[in-house]
């Protein structure tokens, strides 16, 4: 049909289906190049297995639980998901750390907690890392094998002027 003359792509077809369970087809290249017809037919849509959720078991969903991951459609039609170390205690801003540790539970740009590393800002102290107050703070820098001549917490082999202590800039 579609290289006959005065065909176009908005040209209307008609196919005509009969038999069951056999197709017939012609081709002027002989009965091996005749199209293929392939036909499926419900009288009505498949059934759910959850007809209230729209969805088969197993299938994705949303418990609407943050505090889970891998949500799922479970045997008794109920959404269901892994619980995770949050489960309990929650994950108000989702973030993935959960609220009992939580810096900032109610901001998700900020996911620190206690033990993560930071930078207090001082440059006399190393080691800076989130306190259990989440305050960042480090441990004064004694130079080992180095020293500190005037005390400002910069070792002597980087300190630019290592016997003024208001200097501290490396």
């Amino acid at each position: 049909i579609v290289n006959r003359s005065g065909y176009t792509s908005g040209s209307s077809i008609a196919l005509l289906i009969e038999g069951t369970g056999r197709r017939v087809a012609e081709s002027f290249d002989g009965p091996a190049g005749g199209p293929q017809l392939c036909v499926d037919f419900f009288d009505t849509p498949p059934a759910y297995d959850c007809p209230g959720l729209s969805a088969y078991f197993g299938d994705a969903c949303d418990d609407g639980d943050n505090t889970t991951i891998n949500d799922r459609v479970d045997g008794d039609c109920n959404c269901i998901g892994t619980p995770t170390a949050c489960t309990g205690i929650g994950d108000a801003d989702g973030d993935g750390v959960c609220d009992d540790v939580d810096c900032q539970p109610n901001n998700a740009n900020i996911a620190t907690q206690p033990g993560d590393a930071c930078d207090d800002g001082n440059p006399a102290t190393v080691d800076d890392v989130i306190g259990a107050n989440c305050g960042c703070a480090g441990t004064l820098n004694t130079c080992p094998g180095i020293g500190d001549n005037d005390g400002d917490g910069i070792c002597a082999d980087v300190d630019c002027d290592d016997n003024d202590p208001n200097i501290t800039s490396q």
